[in-house]
């Protein structure tokens, strides 16, 4: 996978995930692998709206708050 894949994944795939529910159904994980980090990346990175990008980071309390609820098992996040 080079940096247009990966950037076509994000947006054909992630992009309408984030912008269709209101949850996030599994995890995603980025380790700063180069195709991540790319200033091609960054630059589609700053393209995602403003609106999903708080609307995740508001909820993280209660995503943080289910997995201690749950002992570390499953959440319905």
């Amino acid at each position: 996978m080079d940096r247009f894949v990966y950037e076509q994944m994000l947006q054909n795939v992630m992009l309408p995930v984030a912008r269709a529910s209101t949850r996030l159904r599994y995890p995603f994980h980025q380790d700063n692998d180069p195709k991540q980090t790319s200033n091609h990346i960054k630059t589609a990175w700053a393209q995602v709206p403003l609106y999903v990008l708080t609307y995740l980071i508001q909820s993280m309390p209660r995503r943080c708050q289910a997995v201690i609820d749950s002992r570390g098992f499953g959440t319905e996040y």
